[in-house]
C-alpha cells in the first residue's frame, strides 16, 4: 500500500510529465521523470528527479504539558532536479527555461488535487555549477507540500 508521501510523489510526477514541448513548453525535461534519485546518465536528459528529504509535524493543541501533534496534518520538503543538455553559452538560458517551465505546470495543480494535498510551495531554486567537461545544466528546486495523513 502507497504512503501519502508516495501518492504526493506520483502526483508531482503527473503534474511535471505535462512538461514538453508538444504541450507548448520550452523544454521536453517531463517526458523522463525519476523518482527518489537524482542519479542520472547524460542519455537520461532532458528529466526531472524528484526527491523527499524531511517532513514535519503540525503542532497544535498547545496545553500545560506542551504542544501536541495533530493527527493528521503533515508537511514535507521535496527536491526537484531538472537536467538538459547545454551548451556553457547556454546554460544559464536553458536553467532559467526550466525554471519558467515548472513554474508554469506547478500553477496548474491538476495532477494533485485527488491526493489531499493541502499545498504545495516551491521555495527556493538555483541553477548547479557544471562539473568541467559536462555538456549539461541542472537545475535545483526545493519546496514544501501539505497533506493529511490517513
Amino acid at each position: 500500500m502507497a504512503t501519502q508521501v508516495e501518492d504526493l510523489m506520483a502526483a508531482l510526477k503527473l503534474q511535471l510529465s505535462h512538461i514538453t514541448t508538444a504541450n507548448g513548453y520550452s523544454t521536453n525535461i517531463g517526458a523522463l521523470i525519476n523518482l527518489h534519485s537524482a542519479q542520472r546518465g547524460q542519455h537520461d536528459l532532458p528529466s526531472i528527479a524528484i526527491g523527499m528529504t524531511t517532513g514535519r509535524f503540525n503542532r497544535t493543541n498547545e496545553t500545560s504539558l506542551g504542544r501536541q501533534v495533530s493527527a493528521k496534518a503533515r508537511s514535507v520538503d521535496f527536491t526537484l532536479e531538472a537536467a538538459h543538455k547545454a551548451s556553457p553559452e547556454d546554460a544559464m538560458r536553458i536553467g532559467l527555461d526550466m525554471l519558467e517551465d515548472i513554474e508554469v505546470a506547478m500553477s496548474k495543480k491538476t495532477g494533485l488535487a485527488p491526493y489531499g494535498t493541502s499545498d504545495v510551495t516551491l521555495e527556493t531554486w538555483q541553477v548547479l555549477d557544471r562539473p568541467e567537461g559536462v555538456d549539461g545544466v541542472v537545475l535545483q528546486i526545493l519546496g514544501t507540500a501539505g497533506y493529511l495523513r490517513a
